[in-house]
């Protein structure tokens, strides 16, 4: 049993070793690493008379929120039309992630819906202590039946590559939520604009993680190998 782990384990690492990325996605990675450094460096640069700074990641209107909504929009797509090459009903819930991410990213609806619950909850200090720290409290469950989804999907996943991209992608999401917890708790320091870096940064990369992914299921449902 030791020994299969440990294959597998090398099988992976030389799948990793030997992942290859469309231009596409290359470009999408280099623009994500532009815009996480553009608001380390420029941070509080306003252009155009507009009064808040487009390159801070955690203001409504940034570079950060519109490539999001783009790449998630993409994969979105991308999914559409892997759903209507399989037909299968299972795949349609790809579409409804990532339109729904782009949806979410664009109208923060995440944070509307926790102050909601915040300013609903009675009686219950505790819970309404847990709203205030962070809307994974509140809305967590939510994201954990999609990694789950998602982890259905790198299971039965027989293609290695895709399978690692897509492990990729559930592993930056995740971070994500562990970063927006400890990261919240750091607003105001100095250490905050680090978590928000961070955080924007492995979001734009997670979606771009899933854009390879699906290119390269339509590729080889293009090629015959399915």
């Amino acid at each position: 049993m030791i020994k299969l782990l440990i294959v597998k384990f090398y099988q992976q690492l030389r799948t990793f070793k030997e992942l290859k990325f469309s231009i596409v996605s290359k470009v999408l990675f280099f623009a994500s690493f532009l815009t996480v450094l553009f608001h380390f460096l420029l941070h509080p640069v306003k252009i155009l008379n507009m009064s808040t700074s487009v390159f801070y990641l955690d203001e409504e209107l940034t570079l950060a929120s519109i490539l999001t909504v783009s790449f998630a929009f993409y994969c979105g797509i991308l999914a559409l039309e892997y759903f209507l090459k399989s037909k299968k009903s299972l795949d349609f819930l790809w579409i409804l992630i990532f339109w729904g991410l782009a949806f979410d990213e664009y109208f923060s609806i995440h944070e509307y819906l926790n102050d909601l619950i915040k300013k609903n909850i009675i009686g219950n200090d505790f819970l309404r202590e847990l709203a205030s720290i962070s809307w994974v409290f509140t809305l967590g469950i939510i994201f954990i039946l999609i990694a789950l989804f998602i982890i259905r999907g790198v299971i039965i996943e027989k293609d290695m590559r895709i399978k690692l991209l897509l492990l990729l992608g559930v592993i930056s999401y995740l971070t994500v939520i562990g970063v927006e917890v400890v990261g919240g708790q750091t607003y105001g320091s100095v250490f905050y604009i680090l978590f928000v870096g961070i955080e924007e940064g492995l979001e734009m990369i997670g979606t771009v993680f899933f854009i390879e992914a699906f290119r390269n299921k339509l590729l080889i449902h293009k090629n015959g190998r399915t």
